[in-house]
C-alpha cells in the first residue's frame, strides 16, 4: 500500500519566470495537503567572514513580523489553517516550507509570500533571536557529536568555507545589528536566486498563476558571487584530539569525496551503506558485534556543491579509540582488495532504496529533495538519483573505495574523556 502511494504522482512541471524564479511543481493524489516551498540559492558557504552565522539569523527573523502581519501572527495563521511551517539553513541554500491542507493552500502560499518578501526586522526580535542563536550554539558544544562535527570540519577543511559551523560563532553574531541584516537579506533575496516548490493535492497551473502573481514585485538582481576558497588536495593523515567532562569517546572520521554532481557519487552512496548504515553494515558488525570495540557506529556521505565527506562516528570507550581506528581501516582494505559478492550488494541496494522511498512518503519529503537538486542544477535528479545507484557494480565499489578511503586523504577527530 505505501509503495503504490509512494508513486502515484504526475510528472514534475519546472517553470522559469521573465524574472528568473523557478518554479517546481508536483500533483500528488489522493494527498489532501500540500507542501509550499521557498528555496534560497544561498547558505553558509556563501557568506563573508565577518557575517558568519547571518544566513541562520536571517531564517530566524523571517518567521517574526512582516509589515502587515504582528509578531507571533504568522504562525498563528498557519496554524489556525490545521497546518505548520518551519525552515533550515545549509551550506548552500535556505529553506522555508509550510504544509497545510490542500483545501487552504492558496492562504498558505500568501502567508509564506509575505514572510519572505515582506519581513520586518524589529530591533526587539534581532536582540531575541541573538539570545536563542547564541544559547542553540551553547546547546551544541554540549552534545559531544555536533561540537565533533565541528572539530571535523575545521580540520578537514583548511580553506573552503565548509569548515565554518553553520550557526556561526558567539563573537560575530554579537556584532551582527539590524543594517547588516538588512543589507544582506537585500543583496541575496532576489528572484533569480530563488526557487519555489510545490508538492501535494494542487493543479500545476493554479499553482504557477498564483505565484506569478504573489511573486510579481520581486527583481532579477545582480549580486557579486562571495568566491569560495579551492581546497587543497589532501596529502596526509590528520589526527586531533580534544577532551572535556564526558563519560565516554567518541571518534569521528572523514574522507574528502567529490560533489553531488560527479558520477562517482552513486557508487560512494552505495559504499556508505555497505560499510556503515545499518545493524549488517560491516563496520558495525566488525567492530560491535563481533569484536565490541564500540557501542555505536554509523556512517553516511555529506555532498552538495562542494566536493563533500564520507563520514564515519562512533561512541565507544576511551581505551578503545586506537583499536577502533585500526579496525575501520582494516574493514576497508577488505573491501578495496575484495569484491564485494553480489547478494550484499543486492542487500545493500534494497536498503538504500527503501530509506529512499520511505523519505518520499510525505509531501514535504517529496517536496525536499526536489528543492535540494533544483539548487544543485537540476530537479529531476531527485527522480534519477536511485536508479543510477542501482546500476552500481562490485567493479564501481572496489574502484571508489581505492580512489577516496586513503589514510592520506583522512581526518579524525576524537573526544576523550579528561
Amino acid at each position: 500500500m505505501f509503495l503504490e502511494k509512494a508513486y502515484l504522482t504526475s510528472d514534475i512541471t519546472r517553470t522559469e519566470l521573465p524574472s528568473g524564479l523557478t518554479i517546481i511543481t508536483k500533483e500528488i493524489y489522493p494527498a489532501k495537503v500540500a507542501c509550499f516551498g521557498v528555496w534560497l540559492k544561498r547558505g553558509s558557504v556563501n557568506e563573508r567572514d565577518a557575517e558568519r552565522g547571518i544566513t541562520h539569523f536571517i531564517e530566524h527573523m523571517l518567521f517574526k513580523r512582516t509589515q502587515k502581519r504582528t509578531l507571533g501572527e504568522i504562525s498563528r495563521q498557519i496554524n489556525s489553517l490545521g497546518g505548520y511551517l518551519n525552515g533550515a539553513t545549509s551550506y548552500n541554500f535556505t529553506n522555508y516550507w509550510v504544509v497545510a491542507p490542500s483545501k487552504y493552500f492558496d492562504i498558505a502560499m500568501d502567508i509564506q509570500t509575505d514572510a519572505v518578501l515582506n519581513p520586518v526586522f524589529d530591533d526587539y526580535d534581532i536582540e531575541k533571536e541573538r539570545k536563542v542563536i547564541i544559547e542553540e550554539i551553547k546547546m551544541g558544544e554540549d552534545m559531544p557529536s555536533n561540537y565533533l562535527f565541528d572539530k571535523l570540519m575545521e580540520n578537514a577543511y583548511l580553506r573552503h568555507p565548509i569548515k565554518h559551523p553553520i550557526i556561526g560563532y558567539e563573537e560575530i553574531l554579537n556584532k551582527i545589528d539590524k543594517n547588516r541584516l538588512q543589507n544582506f537579506y537585500s543583496e541575496n533575496y532576489n528572484a533569480n536566486n530563488m526557487i519555489i516548490t510545490a508538492v501535494g493535492d494542487i493543479k500545476s497551473e493554479e499553482v504557477i498563476s498564483a505565484v506569478t502573481d504573489l511573486y510579481k514585485g520581486l527583481k532579477s538582481v545582480k549580486f557579486a558571487e562571495t568566491q569560495e576558497e579551492i581546497e587543497p588536495r589532501q596529502t596526509e593523515y590528520r589526527y586531533k584530539e580534544y577532551y572535556a567532562d564526558i563519560r565516554k569517546a567518541y571518534l569521528s572520521v572523514g574522507f574528502h569525496i567529490i560533489s553531488a554532481l560527479h558520477r562517482d557519487i552513486y557508487a560512494v552512496d552505495l559504499l556508505s551503506v555497505i560499510l556503515s548504515s545499518g545493524l549488517s553494515s560491516r563496520l558495525n558488525v566488525a567492530l560491535k558485534e563481533k569484536k565490541q570495540i564500540v557501542n555505536y557506529i554509523n556512517g553516511g556521505i555529506m555532498s552538495g556543491k562542494f566536493p563533500g565527506l564520507f563520514l564515519i562516528e562512533a561512541n565507544l570507550e576511551k581505551q578503545s579509540v586506537q583499536d577502533a581506528i585500526n579496525e575501520i581501516f582494516i574493514e576497508i582494505d577488505k573491501v578495496k582488495n575484495k569484491a564485494i559478492p553480489a547478494q550484499e550488494i543486492k542487500k545493500s541496494k534494497n536498503l538504500f532504496l527503501s530509506d529512499y522511498i520511505f523519505s518520499q512518503e510525505t509531501v514535504e519529503g517529496q517536496a525536499e529533495t526536489l528543492g535540494y537538486y533544483e539548487v544543485l542544477g537540476d530537479c529531476m535528479l531527485s527522480e534519477d538519483y536511485p536508479k543510477r545507484v542501482l546500476e552500481v557494480d562490485a567493479k564501481d565499489i572496489q574502484r571508489v573505495a581505492n580512489d577516496y578511503l586513503r589514510r592520506e586523504n583522512c581526518t579524525v577527530a576524537v573526544y576523550l574523556p579528561k
